[in-house]
């Protein structure tokens, strides 16, 4: 229990940095658009999926994504897919 808690904590500091850092760096449509993704987490395993597929779609859409940005998207699409397939 205590290690899955400590896996959440982590998987959540890494996508609220890569917000902060995407406001920081003034890529505030990337900013605004990961917080509103976040939003469709709800406990349940539709809004992971809502969730996944919104990270998609921005990774699809937003052609302002820099390499960094698109590597610490898909490292966040591919933890969410795990912790899906663990469930």
């Amino acid at each position: 229990m205590y290690q899955r808690l400590e896996l959440m904590n982590s998987f959540w500091d890494k996508y609220d940095n890569l917000i902060d850092d995407s406001k920081n760096s003034n890529k505030l449509e990337l900013a605004e658009k990961l917080s509103q993704v976040k939003r469709y987490v709800n406990g349940l395993t539709d809004g992971w999926h809502d969730f996944m597929n919104g990270l998609k779609e921005i990774l699809n859409s937003l052609e302002s994504l820099d390499k960094d940005d698109k590597s610490r998207i898909k490292e966040i699409i591919k933890l969410t897919e795990k912790g899906l397939k663990n469930r």
